[in-house]
């Protein structure tokens, strides 16, 4: 509550994700932005933390204790177990998230609260099963929960919806809520694990599964690739065009030389490099859509993977016709790229009525938006 009052306008990323927060429409470009910021966050966490160099690990990583903004800026709040289990047994919605070697330490109350961050767990002077007073592998077991945890995040962002639900409501359906933990332990110990749907990307997958080996083989460095990886899958459904973008910028960039996107466009799908005017017409859409078709010096013109994946939405998916479908495009005299439709407006004042022309629509990539000037000249 505290939390919710000094950040009025911060919303829980649970209820952005299933669409309960009234204007705020989680796109798949903001699903895109929300997983680098939500690894940047774990990141910030699992670095050596001063005054003290030691690493932080959260303990409770779950939508509902994530805020953001309209902004999708990502706040954390809720930080650690600060209650004894055996008073406040394990909610329903716990074991959609947390990962199940944290379930199973439950019955042991998580008190110890770090001197160096108040309110936060140091991830070195925690207790753990194998750790035998190694700081490390104690460090490895709860940075290892918070990865588990982050997965299940990625996993929601993906899908929208509360992540493994269907396996723990099959599992969980006909015990009653004060045993729902021993059952799930008993599970755990079975060597039950919750099984992941076509749905899911093969990187999510992988990322869980490092997090249940012991010791503990997932890292916050691959998390982060992880998270690129989804992210490229999330704005890239074409995988040639996935392929020229990795070749171009790789995992980590979120811009791209417009010039040397183009080198790889006809590289990778095998384009005649010796057409120059089809070479012409691709750095001419690429830059319009990144807004410099003016710039004078091509080569430092850049386009963002955003603005890439709305070209995709307009001539996509890339193949060996992509080409020959945005030259006859762009050959139309009545074709003006992307501009605003104040320019739109602009540029067809002063026709004859009936004069028109086609542009790409600035708010619905994919579509496109015919201007006309009308018998009064009303456009």
């Amino acid at each position: 509550l505290l939390y919710r009052n000094t950040l009025p306008r911060s919303y829980s990323l649970y209820d952005v994700v299933r669409s309960k927060v009234k204007g705020f429409s989680l796109s798949i470009p903001a699903r895109a932005r929300l997983m680098r910021c939500l690894v940047c966050m774990l990141a910030a966490f699992h670095e050596p933390n001063p005054p003290h160099d030691l690493p932080i690990a959260h303990l409770h990583l779950t939508s509902s204790n994530i805020f953001v903004d309209k902004q999708l800026n990502v706040r954390t709040a809720g930080y650690g177990f600060g209650y004894d289990p055996l008073l406040h047994p394990m909610e329903p919605s716990t074991v959609y998230w947390l990962a199940p070697l944290l379930v199973r330490s439950l019955h042991t109350p998580l008190l110890s609260v770090s001197s160096v961050w108040p309110g936060c767990f140091s991830a070195a002077t925690q207790p753990c099963p194998w750790s035998h007073g190694d700081a490390g592998a104690a460090g490895n077991f709860w940075a290892a929960l918070d990865l588990y945890a982050y997965a299940m995040l990625l996993h929601e962002l993906w899908i929208g919806r509360t992540p493994l639900k269907a396996h723990f409501e099959k599992s969980l359906a006909r015990v009653p809520p004060l045993d729902r933990r021993d059952h799930f332990l008993r599970e755990l110990d079975s060597g039950c694990r919750p099984t992941f749907s076509a749905e899911e990307p093969g990187e999510l997958l992988a990322l869980c599964q490092s997090c249940w080996s012991s010791p503990c083989s997932a890292s916050a460095s691959s998390a982060k690739q992880s998270t690129l990886q989804m992210v490229l899958l999330l704005l890239l459904e074409d995988d040639l065009a996935r392929a020229v973008w990795i070749a171009t910028a790789g995992y980590e960039e979120d811009t791209a030389s417009v010039t040397a996107l183009v080198d790889q466009c006809f590289r990778i799908m095998s384009w005649d490099v010796a057409d120059r005017s089809q070479r012409k017409a691709l750095e001419f859409l690429l830059r319009s859509v990144s807004g410099q078709e003016n710039w004078k010096d091509a080569e430092s013109c850049c386009i963002s993977l955003q603005q890439f994946a709305n070209v995709l939405e307009w001539f996509g998916p890339f193949g060996e016709d992509s080409l020959e479908d945005i030259c006859q495009i762009l050959s139309k005299p009545w074709f003006h790229g992307l501009i605003s439709r104040e320019e739109a407006e602009r540029r067809i004042e002063g026709h004859k009525p009936g004069t028109y022309l086609v542009r790409l629509s600035e708010s619905d990539p994919g579509a496109f938006a015919v201007t006309t000037l009308g018998r009064r000249e009303n456009v």
